[in-house]
């Protein structure tokens, strides 16, 4: 049985994507996913971590058997700069106009109110940086005990209708967090325009 709250692990994942069509206006939503040999892997793709996207096709099987990847990002490895090649980060492309971009993370952390930056970025351009400790709603429904959902909408982007490469990142400045995805107990994804306003409301 795969332990994936066992925080000693050092490694992470970092997701390169690729264009994601939009489906209609009501809001499109795309979960993360990862592509790689084994469950955890490292962030730094120099090194030989893996890359993968995120698509539109909704996760299954659970993370107890096997199924999704995890990252992890913890001060003790040096990780709380912005240049730190542990953080998860996924990145991928929309076509059409934003306005707001709803986040829905599965985490697990020793303090889950801890200073987690989140942030989403169009090539050098930074457009939202936030402390999801704080702003983002957080309950406690992840895969495991101790383990959350961290859910937001990023609102007043206000993005052209044209293809847009993001990244969205996640990392920490205090205590170890560690990320969930790609499974169907630990579906994180984003979600372009969504129709309703998706845990907190956050202006960016």
């Amino acid at each position: 049985m795969r332990r994936p709250f066992t925080l000693a692990l050092t490694a992470s994942l970092a997701i390169a994507g690729v264009a994601a069509m939009p489906a209609d206006a009501g809001g499109d939503k795309f979960w993360f996913t990862c592509e790689g040999a084994t469950p955890v892997t490292q962030a730094d793709v120099l090194l030989g971590g893996s890359v993968g996207s995120w698509n539109d096709v909704e996760p299954t099987g659970s993370t107890d058997s096997g199924s999704g990847c995890m990252s992890i990002d913890g001060p003790a490895e040096g990780t709380s700069n912005d240049n730190s090649v542990y953080d998860s980060a996924w990145t991928g492309s929309y076509k059409g106009a934003v306005q707001d971009i709803g986040l829905t993370f599965y985490v697990a952390s020793v303090n889950h109110y801890s200073n987690f930056s989140v942030t989403i970025s169009s090539g050098e351009e930074i457009l939202f940086d936030g402390t999801a400790g704080h702003d983002f709603l957080i309950t406690d429904d992840g895969p495991y005990p101790e383990t959350f959902v961290m859910e937001a909408t990023i609102t007043g982007l206000d993005l052209k209708d044209k293809l847009h490469d993001l990244t969205v990142k996640i990392s920490t400045t205090q205590d170890p967090i560690l990320v969930f995805y790609g499974a169907g107990d630990a579906p994180a994804a984003i979600t372009f325009n969504p129709a309703e306003i998706l845990g907190n409301e956050i202006a960016a």
